[in-house]
């Protein structure tokens, strides 16, 4: 093929950068939108050209001004358009213009975890800020409309065998997260917690106390610094022992109501030395699970007391934002993998949607225990949690109060194996050989 003329197509059809280039400084957005889709076809990077990202961006930042959206519409745009940008930055990818590839892999990833409905809104999110920005809508594509249809597909086949009570390798109960045991959360302590690695350090540090704490993805993620208190008090030996709690001021089924979880020692230390290898301490401000990566610094205003005329003085301090809910689920993913990756599963069919990974050691108890059903989720703890104090004897109730559940009715089903070992029947015939 003959190289292009600047200002034109050449005989042959091709659009080169250069034209995509002019046509961006000019700002000729109907052009552009034509020639776009045809310079991805063409194997081109609409991302890689910073005079047409750099439009794209005015042109969004213009459009959203000046949306015409309904209040309650355009709050929920942008709480989806949060989700995909947090997810973009996370994996290092740009959010604007997004490839097909990003937005398959980020809607493959919500529909673990989201309603047909949510899903539907994530896509029309990401077409509507291209469509704003000028940009090639990536969700038109036939792959996403697979994608979608495919997952789909599953939710039936999960809803249908979860009527009927049928478990088997290819299905499972799509209500009830994979459990994350103790069991695990020791093993990944004896393989990460003398790291030196950030993310590595503060990953076990959440999953310590997403466990010990029960809490959910989105209270884990507000929890900050000042929350994590210590009492002292004499033991029965007139000793004084220290003892560390977390104070919880919201959670999903109490608002405005403060609670405690109690932390460990072992869960203590690993805060300090995550605290420590970031730069912070216990008796510094802001979130306790922060971003590491590029992140934009948030502002706090914070009362330092008043002055002459008895105004209260406000002092404005820089904090890095907490990591976002839906993260979670990623670092719960990691731990997965560090303990049950096997490379031997991947194949060049199954790449795109098996979570073993090919270019990640062999999981440290991969082969050696039974692994879970399904890889973990931001909900595994608690279930998990739930499912060994029930094992340990706990009863149900104490149980309830250490989850802060309203009712019974989640224990019951989360441990209703375990609780069914222990039944009348079970108690009856726990001897016979």
């Amino acid at each position: 093929m003959t190289k292009l003329v600047v200002s034109q197509q050449d005989n042959s059809g091709v659009i080169d950068r250069q034209l995509m280039t002019r046509l961006a400084e000019e700002g000729n957005v109907e052009r552009l939108r034509i020639m776009s889709d045809e310079f991805i076809k063409q194997g081109g990077d609409v991302g890689s050209i910073p005079e047409l990202v750099a439009l794209f961006q005015r042109n969004f930042d213009a459009s959203i001004t000046q949306s015409g959206l309904e209040a309650n519409s355009l709050r929920a745009f942008k709480s989806a358009l949060a989700l995909f940008q947090t997810y973009c930055d996370e994996m290092d990818l740009p959010w604007l213009p997004a490839t097909t590839g990003t937005v398959k892999n980020y809607l493959a990833y919500r529909g673990q975890h989201v309603k047909k409905t949510t899903l539907g809104r994530d896509r029309w999110m990401i077409s509507l800020a291209h469509q704003w920005a000028g940009a090639p809508d990536p969700t038109a594509s036939i792959e996403i409309r697979k994608l979608l249809k495919n997952i789909a597909i599953q939710r039936r086949t999960e809803e249908s065998v979860g009527a009927v009570g049928v478990r088997n390798k290819q299905v499972f109960d799509a209500d009830q997260a994979s459990p994350f045991r103790e069991i695990y959360l020791d093993a990944l302590h004896d393989l990460w917690h003398e790291s030196s690695h950030i993310y590595t350090l503060r990953n076990l540090t959440l999953l310590t106390v997403a466990y010990e704490t029960l809490l959910r993805e989105s209270e884990l993620v507000r929890i900050k610094i000042p929350h994590i208190t210590s009492e002292v008090e004499h033991n029965d030996a007139g000793e004084l022992v220290e003892h560390w709690k977390l104070v919880i001021y919201e959670t999903k089924k109490k608002k405005g109501e403060m609670d405690f979880a109690p932390l460990s020692p072992r869960c203590v230390n690993l805060i300090e030395a995550y605290l420590s290898l970031s730069g912070r301490s216990l008796d510094d401000r802001g979130f306790l699970f922060v971003r590491h990566k590029r992140p934009t610094l948030e502002t706090q205003a914070k009362s330092v007391g008043v002055d002459a005329t008895g105004a209260e003085v406000f002092e404005q301090l820089a904090q890095r934002p907490h990591i976002h809910a839906d993260y979670v689920d990623e670092i719960f993913k990691k731990g997965w993998l560090a303990l049950f990756n096997d490379p031997k599963k991947v194949t060049d069919e199954n790449a795109d949607t098996v979570i073993h990974r090919q270019n990640l050691p062999v999981g440290a108890l991969a082969g050696k225990i039974r692994r879970p059903p399904e890889p973990w989720s931001g909900h595994s703890s608690r279930v998990g949690a739930c499912q060994d104090l029930l094992a340990a004897g706990e009863t149900v109730a104490d149980v309830q109060m250490a989850g802060r559940w309203a009712d019974a009715g989640m224990i019951t089903y989360y441990g209703r194996g375990i609780l069914q070992q222990h039944n009348a029947m079970g108690r009856r015939r726990a001897n016979k050989v």
